[in-house]
């Protein structure tokens, strides 16, 4: 929330003057997020229909509670210019098989409708 009132004067004005809820539950906090991250996707999901090509790139990390944790990140060229933008984790601590993996991408480039200009899928320590 503190990273969000540094950007939007008006929340942080609400928050700071609230007199029923000054701290978040937990609940709205990822509700918030949640929204944000959707907001996000959808114009991500905007500038790549307009891309000649998409390219997937993942990597895995372990977060603090040692969950493995697969980042998903789109290169694709929008207006001309080169572009990277992270779209999600995804929680592969039960399965990081080699199908598991092509199944995650297989996933992306269908709720993206990417097929049609999808050129390359890489892994950096996956």
């Amino acid at each position: 929330m503190q990273l969000l009132r540094e950007y939007d004067t008006v929340l942080k004005n609400r928050i700071e003057k609230a007199t029923v809820l000054n701290a978040p539950s937990s609940a709205f906090q990822k509700y918030l997020i949640h929204s944000i991250h959707n907001v996000v996707l959808d114009e991500i999901t905007i500038q790549i229909q307009n891309a000649p090509f998409v390219a997937i790139m993942s990597d895995e990390a372990s977060d603090a509670e040692r969950v493995s944790q697969l980042s998903t990140v789109l290169s694709y060229v929008d207006e001309g210019k080169f572009e990277e933008r992270f779209v999600g984790f995804t929680d592969v601590s039960t399965n990081m098989c080699s199908d598991s993996l092509f199944n995650h991408a297989q996933s992306v480039i269908s709720k993206l409708n990417i097929k049609s200009k999808f050129v390359a899928q890489t892994y950096y320590g996956a």
